[in-house]
C-alpha cells in the first residue's frame, strides 16, 4: 500500500518517505526509520512554540525483542513557557 510518511514539523522538507510500499500505517502506530540522524533535531526551532521530542534509543535483544530506551525526554510546556519569558517579568 503506498504511504506518505511525515515528521511532526509544518512544512515540506518533513516527508520522510513519499508513496512508499508499507504495510498500512494505523494512527498511533510506531514507525521506525533507521539512520535518521535524529532529523528533527536537526530542523528543530522554536517555531509555533512546539515541543522539542523525545528521543529514543534501541537494541536488538534478540528473538525478536526490542528493548527501548529515553535517551533524552520530551520537552514539557513549562520549559518552552520558560524559554520564551521575558527576563524582567521573572524579577
Amino acid at each position: 500500500l503506498p504511504q506518505d510518511v511525515a515528521g511532526p514539523l509544518c512544512f515540506s522538507g518533513d516527508m520522510v518517505a513519499v508513496a512508499r510500499p508499507l504495510p498500512r500505517i494505523e494512527e498511533g502506530d510506531i514507525v521506525v526509520v533507521h539512520d535518521t540522524g535524529a532529523y528533527t533535531y536537526s530542523m528543530y526551532s522554536r517555531y509555533n512554540s512546539r515541543l522539542a521530542p523525545a528521543a529514543y534509543g534501541y537494541l536488538n535483544a534478540g528473538e525478536e525483542k526490542i528493548n527501548f530506551q529515553t535517551v533524552k525526554a520530551a520537552e514539557t510546556v513549562d520549559q518552552v513557557l520558560q524559554f520564551w519569558e521575558s527576563p524582567s517579568a521573572s524579577r
